[in-house]
């Protein structure tokens, strides 16, 4: 079999379980707790970076608030399974003494595709510091803390992450699957269903932003072996002669499996254009995806999720507002029946929902967002660059079935 290596963007990966960590540790304290979080890092949010504000205004912000700090460590010896096949390399290609250390994700048996990937052991910690208002509120905070969680012993957090397909990848099976990465009309569909028809783990979609970049992930379910240590409390910091804000710290580390290097492997050879190692496309700022189950979003009685997909804001300078285009995510057969229920003046409503989500609280159609059929486009209206947004699209099946029945059977009379 031809082969071919391409990298992927561990930093989308190390950004996805900052984003994660973020939720678990808000979910440790009362809810809405917090009135200020950020990520002090270059690869966290698109706020300002606290080391290069002075302390004034560092202090200003209103508390109280979570700061986190991820430091990304590459050479851990302790790391599980550390020294093995499974995370180290002991040849230098895909042949068949080094198969075995392929993980299957990927496999068109009749076209004679697999894409397969070495397994990463990533590890990365957070340095967490929570401010409060007042000495009282520190304290009793702390403590709270110290028997919520389980100091200095680990424990395993089940997460969802996504792992970024690189797109010069997917070109390759494009090809070689004579499958279009994009119709004509520069649909998508057709060719996510492809991947997902023929992976072990979901493929998941990030509509164009204004840049007009796309994106690909490989979603899957992982065990993050976690440890909670060095929780501590500060003697407080002045603003003049009076102290206002009282820390806790505490260091989250997690360990977890990611994906090292993808390996596509063809019957056929592979286009010359794309052998060696291509390189992953400029992605310019990472903002940490936040990753949920479509399970655990439930849809109506006699309906289906019909499309699942995520997308970035970047609003209107002057309005403040998103429009984000998710025609590219439907088919030829919806679009049709669209049309159908516009001309014959039939509420939408019927056919189809959507809700928009930013990471796991579910946003206040019209209030938050609202969405244009006509053109297909989501304008949102609540904005915080700091979230992760999915679109979520229900159909419904039943009368779906029960109306294309009816047009065929007047088709035919």
């Amino acid at each position: 079999m031809y082969d071919c290596c391409s990298a992927t963007s561990a930093a989308h990966t190390y950004g996805n379980m900052t984003s994660i960590m973020k939720e678990y540790v808000i979910s440790l304290y009362p809810k809405k707790y917090f009135r200020t979080e950020f990520i002090s890092s270059a690869i966290g949010y698109s706020q300002f970076n606290p080391m290069r504000q002075r302390n004034k205004e560092f202090l200003k912000k209103r508390k109280p608030m979570l700061i986190m700090k991820p430091r990304i460590d590459m050479s851990d010896d302790d790391k599980f399974m550390q020294g093995t096949l499974l995370t180290e390399r002991y040849y230098d290609n895909a042949n068949a003494k080094d198969y075995g250390n392929l993980m299957p994700f990927f496999k068109d048996e009749e076209k004679g595709i697999e894409i397969r990937y070495l397994l990463n052991r990533m590890k990365i910690s957070f340095d967490v510091t929570i401010v409060h208002e007042t000495m009282m509120e520190q304290i009793n905070m702390a403590n709270y803390l110290k028997y919520r969680v389980r100091e200095n012993h680990n424990f395993f957090l089940h997460a969802y992450l996504e792992s970024y397909i690189p797109k010069n990848m997917l070109s390759v099976i494009s090809e070689l699957s004579g499958i279009p990465m994009y119709n004509k009309d520069g649909n998508v569909r057709e060719f996510l269903d492809y991947l997902n028809g023929h992976s072990n783990s979901p493929v998941t979609y990030k509509l164009q932003d204004s840049t007009g970049n796309d994106e690909f992930f490989r979603f899957y379910d992982a065990n993050v072996d976690t440890l909670i240590s060095n929780i501590s409390v500060d003697d407080g910091s002045k603003r003049g002669q009076v102290y206002d804000s009282f820390a806790t710290n505490f260091t989250i580390t997690a360990e977890f499996w990611g994906v090292g290097l993808f390996y596509i492997l063809s019957k056929k050879p592979i286009p010359i254009k794309y052998e060696g190692n291509p390189e992953l496309p400029e992605t310019g700022k990472i903002i940490p995806l936040f990753s949920i189950p479509i399970y655990k979003v439930e849809a109506p009685e006699n309906w289906n999720v019909y499309a699942s997909t995520f997308y970035r804001v970047d609003p209107d300078p002057q309005t403040g507002i998103d429009a984000t285009d998710f025609s590219s995510i439907m088919t030829d057969e919806l679009l049709a029946l669209i049309r159908y229920h516009k001309e014959e003046h039939i509420d939408l409503s019927v056919l189809l929902k959507a809700i928009v989500m930013a990471d796991n609280e579910v946003l206040e159609a019209e209030n938050d967002y609202e969405f244009d059929f006509n053109t297909f486009t989501v304008i949102t209206k609540k904005i915080a660059r700091t979230k992760t947004y999915r679109l979520i699209i229900f159909i419904n099946t039943l009368y779906v079935n029960e109306l294309t029945k009816r047009l065929l059977n007047l088709k035919e009379e």
